[in-house]
């Protein structure tokens, strides 16, 4: 028979952290904290994982907001898509989308004090990958988290009048990288996240089992020890 789980989870307001309860057949479980260097880099993958998730997230809802692209027969390069469209409120969605999607991905290559881990290239993108992986951590570095390059610069414009030619003015011409669309090609920033979210799955699988087999099993012993161990003083105390 099937063990029925049911796992509730709370934030504990001044901490902002999570509280988890786990209930089995309806009986609340035993829990218990599992410290050590697997175990962290086990939460660290699973963050970057939910990072993922995220972006999937954005990706999709950006593009339900444009309309039907059929893919292209072979990959392309994709030429910079300046979005040219009127609606202002459109593209600063898509564009909030897409600069969410863009530094959160650069995120799960960076490494933090509190994760203590990073995602690796050759680790976790194949080879026909790397190339708008590459991509996408140029616009993060040259578009979002700094400014510089073909995406995101301008020109002053003077503008003279047509009947009278001393009288003149000055117009900024701004260009601006705001969302690229990119479903045209077999390989995009959506496929992307996709291949190394399986990537991630498939190294968090292989971490749980070490736990499971590993640190976890260990204490667990420890801890049936110390149990027995106190139930024995106790004996010898009456």
């Amino acid at each position: 028979m099937k063990t029925k789980t049911v796992i509730n989870r709370t934030v504990d307001s001044e901490k902002g952290k999570s509280i988890i309860k786990v209930i089995e057949d309806g009986e609340e479980c035993e829990t218990f904290v599992l410290e050590g260097k697997v175990a962290k880099r086990y939460i660290g993958f699973s963050l970057i994982l939910q990072d993922l998730i995220d972006i999937i997230l954005w990706l999709e809802k950006a593009h339900s907001c444009l309309p039907k692209k059929e893919k292209s027969a072979d990959q392309k390069t994709n030429k910079y898509n300046y979005n040219s469209s009127k609606n202002i409120k459109d593209i600063k969605t898509l564009k909030a989308y897409f600069y969410s999607s863009i530094i959160t991905y650069g995120k799960c290559f960076s490494s933090t004090e509190e994760r203590g881990i990073k995602l690796e290239k050759k680790n976790h993108i194949e080879k026909e990958y790397l190339k708008y992986h590459k991509r996408i951590i140029e616009y993060r570095n040259n578009l979002v988290a700094h400014a510089g390059g073909v995406y995101d610069s301008g020109e002053v414009i003077v503008v003279v009048h047509p009947k009278n030619k001393g009288s003149f003015r000055i117009e900024p011409n701004l260009w601006r990288l705001d969302f690229e669309d990119d479903r045209e090609l077999e390989i995009n920033f959506l496929g992307l996240v996709k291949h190394v979210k399986l990537k991630v799955e498939a190294t968090i699988k292989k971490i749980q089992e070490n736990l499971i087999t590993g640190d976890a099993k260990k204490a667990i012993i420890e801890r049936d020890t110390k149990e027995k161990d106190k139930k024995g003083d106790e004996g010898i105390k009456q």
